[in-house]
């Protein structure tokens, strides 16, 4: 393997909502957003963000406190915020507003990702098996017969 090439990857963020009756955007993270897609940036990462559904979308979620029945929320995507992780990342911002247009980015991304099949010496993990087995054959046969058999 060339050690001189830089190893990346990438980060897919797909979001569907502001949280219901949150004034903050991206509220629901142990850090911010911003900072993480900078420092993802640094490691050579891009964060490509989809925005799943449309501003006027709504789901039905039953009552809080134990009550009876169900509820209507909106759930408008926030692509502002979702934008903003990606152009911090170096990586792109994506909506998507039905199945088809999700698909569509699916397969806009797949033909800029890809994968690297490598090939890997396995001999050594199974010889250690092989001895795992071995030495638990060896402790039975001292367990049972008080030798090596």
């Amino acid at each position: 393997m060339d050690e001189s090439r830089a190893i990346t990857g990438t980060a897919n963020m797909f979001s569907d909502a502001v949280p219901a009756g949150s004034q903050r955007r991206m509220s629901i993270q142990t850090r911010n957003p911003i900072a993480a897609a900078q420092e993802a940036k640094r490691a050579k990462i891009p964060v490509y963000t989809v925005a799943l559904g449309t501003p006027d979308g709504t789901i039905t979620v039953p009552r809080p406190g134990g009550q009876s029945g169900t509820e209507t929320r909106a759930v408008p995507p926030d692509p502002d915020s979702l934008a903003q992780v990606a152009r911090a990342s170096g990586g792109q911002f994506f909506t998507a507003d039905n199945a088809s247009d999700l698909k569509r980015v699916y397969q806009r991304l797949g033909s800029q990702l890809g994968t690297e099949r490598r090939k890997r010496q396995l001999t050594s993990s199974f010889a250690g098996g092989a001895l795992v087995l071995l030495l638990v054959g060896a402790g039975m046969s001292l367990a049972w017969f008080g030798r090596l058999v």
